[in-house]
């Protein structure tokens, strides 16, 4: 049965998007999970992937052609089919109506996120194959993929996808570099969701709907100093043996603290969709940083799982594609959790963050000062960092928040466990 392909949602306050490019011709068969179409917003590029066997049967929007989310900007079934009613039904359709190639706003990798979860890193239990594509062949890959790939001089070919539809993203880029996804047979499965005690299909107190204020989502914050010395003597001992790499930043440490807290404490990992609350799929966290276009949250996947090194480097790709606006929806979407750290610019104490229904929680880092603390009862001075933790009441309260942090010092404090 024929099938619109409509602009998808890619964010809570995504209005339009642009056709950047098609391709497959009108009437040129397709494969499950091939890519179709590729869809730019101010800030990502996003790949329409095929859900099915099947021809693209009419191009409606074409190449630069900007429409409004929901709307029909192609048609795929198969052979002969009629599609009059389609057309037809075309202009009409609902702005925010979803469709088989329109995943919602909320987390998810690709045009296959609504009926199935987010995939993860690879594993060491999969039975897909690698691409069959020769070297020089295109491959599907995010555009961050690419760009590691490229940098690297990995061939995307030999590299094992775990995107939808095989799409390579850049943590099978990663693994590559480490000879595994290249080299053995069976890399590659999804990562199993961990276990959350966040409260399940819990009834919403009140009937008010969704809106990007805090006027509808009742939030809290928390504030406390944080003692800054063991992360940044950690930093410093890391950066003081790259051997000419790239340093690993500050950002990247609070980071994996962030990661290796929500790992002891995964109910923080808890969101507000509609009438219930969620617990996350996984520890991926946001990284809210200054971008072009305004500050933009690129996502580090099961951060958790990787070495201080990974997520410093993996940071760093993704912001460098966020500026060339070369960020796939996957890298932008479904974060779990969120650090905004303002530190570097050394003029805010204390930052706040702003929380949209259904996203995650947002840790505000402050500069980073020079304080007078007690240290087995007398006075030092020692480098501290001012934390604003935000979060919505309806889906965390207030005394997990509160452990959460204390949990989060005391990685803080003694930031070679989070090694481990």
């Amino acid at each position: 049965m024929a099938e619109a392909i409509v602009m998808p949602k890619l964010g809570l306050t995504m209005q339009t998007g642009t056709v950047t490019q098609w391709n497959v011709s009108e009437g040129q068969a397709v494969t499950a999970g091939s890519a179709v179409a590729e869809i730019t917003t101010e800030k990502i590029t996003y790949v329409l992937e095929a859900p099915a066997d099947g021809v693209l049967l009419k191009i409606v929007v074409p190449v630069d052609g900007e429409a409004p989310v929901g709307a029909t900007i192609g048609i795929f079934g198969q052979p002969g089919e009629d599609i009059a009613s389609l057309l037809v039904g075309a202009m009409g359709r609902q702005a925010d109506a979803p469709g088989p190639f329109a995943p919602e706003a909320a987390p998810g990798p690709g045009l296959a996120a609504a009926a199935s979860p987010a995939p993860g890193p690879p594993t060491a239990d999969d039975s897909r194959p690698i691409s069959s594509a020769g070297p020089g062949a295109r491959v599907p890959a995010s555009p961050a993929a690419k760009k590691r790939a490229a940098e690297l001089g990995i061939d995307l070919a030999r590299v094992r996808g775990t995107g939808p539809g095989g799409r390579v993203t850049i943590d099978d880029v990663n693994l590559a570099v480490e000879g595994e996804a290249a080299s053995s047979p069976g890399v590659g499965a999804p990562r199993a969701a961990p276990a959350s005690s966040a409260p399940r299909g819990s009834s919403r107190p009140d009937g008010v709907p969704d809106a990007p204020s805090w006027t509808v989502s009742p939030l809290m914050r928390h504030h406390v100093q944080a003692d800054a010395h063991a992360l940044m003597e950690l930093v410093a001992t890391f950066n003081a043996h790259r051997e000419g790499r790239e340093d690993i930043s500050f950002t990247a440490a609070m980071v994996k603290a962030v990661a290796a807290t929500l790992r002891e404490r995964p109910r923080m990992a808890a969101t507000f969709h509609g009438e219930v609350v969620r617990g996350g799929n996984g520890i991926d966290v946001g990284v809210a940083f200054a971008a072009p276009d305004g500050v933009t949250v690129v996502v580090v996947r099961d951060a958790a799982a990787k070495t201080l090194g990974e997520v410093s480097r993996e940071i760093a790709t993704l912001e460098s594609c966020a500026r060339e606006h070369m960020l796939a929806s996957e890298e932008v979407l479904g974060a779990v959790f969120t650090v905004a750290d303002v530190s570097g610019h050394g003029s805010v104490d204390w930052s706040t963050g702003l929380i949209h229904p259904g996203e995650a929680p947002v840790l505000g880092v402050g500069r980073i000062v020079d304080d007078v603390v007690a240290t087995d009862g007398s006075p030092t001075v020692r480098p501290t960092a001012a934390l604003s933790l935000t979060f919505d009441h309806r889906a965390i309260d207030p005394a997990s928040a509160a452990d959460f942090l204390a949990v989060l010092l005391d990685h803080l404090a003694h930031p070679a466990r989070m090694l481990v």
